[in-house]
């Protein structure tokens, strides 16, 4: 299950414009015992614990680091249309980025790198959107 992007999906990231805040809206579900690469749990009760140490992390520096914000974040209690994987997904969270650029460059940095390991422990998959500008009212979308 994808937990990090494809090389085409990271290229698709670089591809668009470099100034400009953007929102990264993700999904996620998590494992249902933490796996760390030493084999262990890490002494996390699942995945979603590993995962919040992770989180913790980023609220206690990272995101601010990289000029970012939460906007949002909740547990997801069901789906109400679509097919039974894509709804799947444990919680959703929004966070917003000045740039393209701060986000690839809080990805790469040291602080992030040294909490990552709890990322991959306890995310069995994620599904990450990268949104920006301002959409349109729905009504005046024309195909």
């Amino acid at each position: 299950m994808a937990t990090a992007p494809t090389e085409s999906q990271l290229q698709a990231l670089l591809q668009g414009p470099p100034e400009g805040s953007i929102r990264m809206i993700n999904l996620l579900k998590f494992k249902a015992i933490a796996e760390y690469e030493d084999g262990s749990d890490g002494g996390c009760a699942n995945g979603m614990e590993a995962y919040m140490r992770y989180s913790e992390a980023l609220h206690a520096g990272i995101l601010e680091a990289a000029g970012a914000t939460m906007i949002y974040s909740e547990l997801i209690s069901s789906g109400v249309i679509g097919d039974a994987a894509a709804l799947d997904y444990d919680v959703i969270a929004i966070v917003n980025y000045p740039s393209r650029r701060a986000f690839l460059d809080m990805a790469a940095s040291p602080a992030y790198q040294k909490v990552h390991v709890h990322r991959v422990a306890g995310l069995e998959r994620q599904l990450l959107l990268c949104c920006e500008g301002n959409a349109p009212p729905l009504g005046s979308i024309t195909s």
